[in-house]
C-alpha cells in the first residue's frame, strides 16, 4: 500500500499560475456597461470596433425645426432685422 505523504514527493513543485499575455486596464461608463449587459455583440460593434448605426435624419431635422420654432415663438428672430 502507498503512503499518501510519499506521493508528494514524486510530484513536481506547484507552479504558480501566470497569464499568456498581458491584460490590459480599461475603464468603462455605465452606457458601456448597459451594452455589454444587453447585447455583447452590439458592445464589440461599438466600443471595440468604432462602428455607430448613423442617426436618422428625420431626428436631426425636428431638432432644426423646433429651434427655430422656439426662436420665432420668442421674438428672437426680430433682433436679426
Amino acid at each position: 500500500m502507498l503512503n499518501p505523504r510519499s506521493a508528494d514527493a514524486i510530484l513536481p513543485e506547484k507552479l504558480s499560475p501566470t497569464a499568456r499575455t498581458q491584460v490590459a486596464n480599461i475603464a468603462l461608463s455605465f452606457s458601456e456597461l448597459k451594452y455589454l449587459f444587453e447585447c455583447p455583440y452590439q458592445f464589440k460593434l461599438r466600443f471595440l470596433y468604432g462602428f455607430n448605426p448613423p442617426l436618422a435624419e428625420a431626428l436631426g431635422t425636428a431638432s432644426h425645426c423646433m429651434t427655430h420654432w422656439r426662436s420665432y415663438t420668442s421674438g428672437r428672430w426680430l433682433e436679426r432685422f
